[in-house]
Order: C-alpha cells, then structure tokens, then sequence
C-alpha cells in the first residue's frame, strides 16, 4: 500500500521563451499535445 500513492503520480516540466511577447497582438497557438490523456495547447 506504501507505493500506491506513486503509482499515478507523474511529473513533467516544461519551460519555453517567448521572444517580444508583449508585442504579440494576436492569439498565437501550438497544435494541440497530450499528456496524461489530455490536449493540451501553447498559447
């Protein structure tokens, strides 16, 4: 019962940089990606 609460547990970082963002005046988004079962988009 001790590892259970591992199990399911999963982690996963992800960090990108966006250059002159502020300037960004339009919605801007990345084909979708799945992780754990769900879509997930860029923005």
């Amino acid at each position: 019962v001790g590892d259970m609460e591992h199990e399911h547990s999963s982690v996963e970082k992800f960090t990108w940089k966006v250059e002159k963002f502020c300037r960004c005046n339009q919605g801007i988004y990345s084909e979708p990606f799945v992780l754990s079962g769900y879509p997930w988009y860029d923005i």
